[in-house]
Order: structure tokens, then C-alpha cells, then sequence
């Protein structure tokens, strides 16, 4: 998801938060395309990597949604998806409006990589947001694999069409009210793209969409190579420097459709589960002994099972390896009620 530089909160004053910025909930960790470059799919086929897959109900949806509003009021951004398509949940305008009814966050963003779109789903959709936004901001990205059928096969490992993915966003972009609903096209090129082919991309959604990434990533698959990893990579828009300190575990908070809190969103094999939705309130998971831990050891820069793989450092817009010693110190006096 574009991430913007504007309005950030200064995470190198404020560690420790006292309510997330960020509030993940995953309505579907399924998804109907299996992307040669997604965590998931390489995951999927190197080890046992069999997390329980499954939609997240409306009414557990709701549940998260109020706990939201209990123990935080409100947070600033809700994005109900991750590991998955979300609109392979059949209740996801009806989850935005409830997030909208609940006046939980001041904006939405979804990701998704538009195959299920159709134009009764599009006008039901544009229509949800367009009431989400009155008095909010909302961001949809639509995930392109490629130009053309063909670089859907290799890249997706699906069978789609294209042009129809093309006419689809469309028909959605041409129903919704832009003065707060910002839609993104953007593209992983992960090596596999021409230069005609991102002429081809920016020139086919330049007047559907209200931005164009292209992000120039690294290769995740076995074909990874010194030459790979030393090429100019790029996230959002964003050049990419070396960290040695990941943020996301002090400003997001991840609900799996499974109802367990995950210290970090990149933990695709469930190693840290850091609490039971079930059985805990979000504010004692927040401010719980397992998150603080989790937290401690990457101020203390001692990489666990998902760091080693994870490049995620060097994707983040916040800078916090100078003053880790003082987080930690803060987070401490925190945790211990110093």
C-alpha cells in the first residue's frame, strides 16, 4: 500500500504508543492467485506452511471492530486485509460500513488484486466507499501482475484476462466520488518487466486510476542472486535504505481471521502470535508481556525466526536505529510502570 510522507507521527518521540496507528484486520487469508514473488505462495510450496485458511464472519468482524472502539476510541487507519483477496469475503462492504458506523479510524485502505471485481460488485463497492468518505479518506490499490494474459500466467499463475481486469477497474473508477477515495494501480517488477511493459502499464491506468507504481523489487523466489539484491529497489514510490530496527511491531496491530494477534504482519508462518482475540482485550494485547518482549528484542537488534528473513526494514519511512537504546529505556518504564 502507498504510504505517505505527510502527517506521519514522529514514532522516533513517541515509542511507546499507547494505542496502535495502524489496525490490520484480516477478513480472508485465502487468495485465488498464487504470485511468484508473495511470501505466501513461496512459503506454500518450500515448507509445511499450513496456517488455517478461512474468511472471517461478519459478526467476529464486528466483535474486533467494537473492541476497537473500546479500547482505543479510534486509531488512524483500518485496513481489513493482508494475507489474502478480501473480496473473497462476500461481507466486505458491509464490514466497511460498519467501520464507517463506528467512526473507528479517519481512513480506510484495501489492497486487491481486482480479478473479482464485476460490475454489480463495483457499483455495490463504489457506493460503500463513497459513503465512507464523506467525512473520511479511503485508498484502494489494485495489485497488477502484469500487461497482458500471458505475464498473468507466469507471474500469477492464473488464467485471466487482462483487458477484462482493465474494463473492471474502470467501471469502479468511473462510480466513485474522488475527492476522498484515492485508487492505485500498482505493479511488482520483480525482473520479469520491458520497459514497454511499464510504458504499457502507466499508459493503460493513467486515466482509471489516480496514481501508478511501479515498485522494482527484489527477487523472493529460488532464483535469487547477489545481482538481484544489489539493482535499485523501490517501495511505494519510495527508494529503499538500509535499517537495522523494524518499527511495525510499536504502531500495528494485526488480527488474524483466526482472532489471534500477530506481533508483525510479515510473520507469514505464524511464528509470534503475541495473543488470543478470543480471550484477551486488544488494549492487554497492546500492552501485554508477549508484544513487549517481542519489542524488546528488536531494540536489543537480536533477529527471531521471522527477522532473518524479512526484508521489511528497509522498506519502512521511519528511521529509529539511533535512538533504539532510548526506546527501549522508554518502552521499559512503560511496560514495568516506572
Amino acid at each position: 500500500m502507498k504510504r505517505m510522507l505527510e502527517g506521519r507521527t514522529d514514532l522516533r518521540k513517541e515509542i511507546p504508543l499507547d494505542r496502535p496507528i495502524h489496525v490490520v484486520i484480516d477478513i480472508a487469508n485465502i487468495c485465488n492467485f498464487k504470485c511468484r514473488y508473495c511470501m505466501g505462495s513461496i512459503f506454500g510450496e518450500k515448507v509445511d506452511f499450513t496456517p488455517i485458511r478461512r474468511k472471517m464472519t461478519l459478526s467476529e468482524f464486528k466483535e474486533v471492530i467494537n473492541a476497537v472502539k473500546i479500547d482505543f476510541n479510534r486509531v488512524k487507519l483500518i485496513s481489513p486485509f493482508l494475507n489474502g483477496e478480501p473480496f473473497i469475503n462476500e461481507h466486505i462492504c458491509e464490514m466497511i460500513d460498519y467501520i464507517s458506523e463506528m467512526d473507528v479510524c479517519d481512513e480506510l485502505r484495501i489492497v486487491s488484486n481486482a480479478s473479482l471485481l464485476t460490475p454489480v460488485f463495483s457499483l455495490e463497492l463504489a457506493s460503500t466507499l463513497n459513503r465512507f468518505a464523506e467525512n473520511k479518506k479511503a485508498t484502494i490499490q489494485f495489485s497488477i501482475q502484469h500487461v497482458n494474459d500471458t505475464g498473468y500466467k507466469e507471474v500469477a499463475c492464473v488464467d485471466v484476462s487482462y483487458e477484462k481486469i482493465l474494463l473492471n477497474i474502470a467501471y469502479f473508477y468511473a462510480n466513485v466520488n474522488h475527492k476522498n477515495v484515492n485508487i492505485i494501480a500498482k505493479i511488482i517488477n520483480d525482473n520479469s518487466l520491458s520497459p514497454e511493459d511499464i510504458k504499457k502499464f502507466k499508459a493503460d491506468f493513467s486515466k482509471i486510476c489516480d496514481d501508478q507504481i511501479v515498485e522494482n523489487a527484489y527477487s523472493r523466489h529460488e532464483n535469487l542472486d547477489d545481482d538481484s539484491l544489489k539493482k535499485e529497489i523501490s517501495y511505494d514510490g519510495h527508494s529503499v535504505s538500509s535499517k537495522k530496527v523494524c518499527n511495525q511491531p510499536f504502531y500495528v496491530l494485526h488480527v488474524t481471521p483466526d482472532l489471534k494477534v500477530k506481533a508483525c504482519t510479515s510473520d507469514g508462518l505464524r511464528l509470534h502470535d503475541v495473543g488470543d482475540f478470543k480471550k484477551q482485550s486488544l488494549r492487554e494485547i497492546w500492552e501485554g508481556e508477549n508484544l513487549y518482549n517481542f519489542r524488546k528484542q528488536i531494540l536489543l537488534g537480536k533477529a527471531n525466526e521471522i527477522c532473518k528473513w524479512c526484508a521489511c526494514f528497509s522498506f519502512q519511512l521511519d528511521d529509529i536505529d539511533d535512538v533504539a537504546d532510548e526506546l527501549l529505556e522508554r518502552l521499559t518504564c512503560r511496560y514495568k510502570g516506572d
